[in-house]
């Protein structure tokens, strides 16, 4: 079964318009997709589609510039002008220090863990780009709206010659033994950080966050599958 890709037309057409330039010009381009698959409990894929991810946030482009000028996490408030972070729980963090990886890739979250990596939840509030939560999280578990959130695969990294682009793959399964139909409106990247070398100083912050087009159910029984790719294409 192929996937379809569900971009607009004339989006595409503008992103690959800017990963083209970006390669003429030396100007590096991230690019970022979401795939997402629906199994039912028989393991049937009963849906999958493939769009961009295009809902990076402040605190993506602030831990982006932070880390390629090597610079502080400085400001005092999460706003334009302030090179700030917001943690999943509302704190505004600032000061004497830089946001970096913890010591396991940044999205890369155990079992039953629901407040970094790859999360989805319920919630449609459209994209903000000052948003630093999902609107409706859904939690691990069991119990009624509950989904059970497997340990997400360790990141697959491939070059691809023939376009100069390096991609990394981030995937995560979803569970769902909670009696009755869940549904999925949003899903967001989780970084998992640390201040400096304090490494008991934790910080979960959304980097970004989508917004699905249409509710996808995941049937009693069934499993979700989400997979964000990030990728790089270098210049001739």
């Amino acid at each position: 079964m192929n996937i379809p890709y569900v971009e607009d037309s004339k989006r595409e057409e503008k992103y690959r318009e800017m990963e083209r330039l970006g390669q003429e010009l030396k100007v590096p381009v991230p690019g970022a997709f979401l795939q997402i698959e629906v199994f039912d409990g028989q393991a049937n894929r009963i849906h999958a589609h493939r769009q961009r991810s295009h809902s990076w946030n402040r605190n993506a482009y602030n831990w982006f510039f932070t880390m390629a000028t090597t610079t502080k996490v400085l400001g005092s408030s999460f706003s334009d002008g302030n090179l700030t972070a917001r943690t999943t729980n509302g704190e505004v963090r600032s000061g004497d220090f830089n946001m970096f990886s913890y010591d396991v890739p940044a999205y890369l979250a155990s079992a039953g863990i629901s407040n970094y990596g790859i999360v989805v939840g319920s919630g449609s509030e459209v994209e903000d780009f000052n948003g630093y939560k999902l609107s409706s999280l859904i939690a691990n578990g069991t119990g009624a709206g509950q989904l059970t959130y497997q340990i997400g695969d360790s990141p697959s990294v491939t070059w691809d010659a023939p376009s100069l682009t390096f991609s990394a793959n981030w995937v995560r399964y979803f569970n769902n033994n909670s009696g009755g139909d869940i549904s999925i409106n949003e899903v967001g990247l989780v970084g998992h950080f640390h201040i400096a070398f304090a490494y008991t100083s934790t910080l979960y912050v959304l980097v970004s966050r989508d917004v699905l087009a249409s509710t996808l159910n995941v049937p009693d029984t069934g499993q979700l599958k989400v997979t964000y790719t990030i990728n790089m294409t270098y210049p001739e």
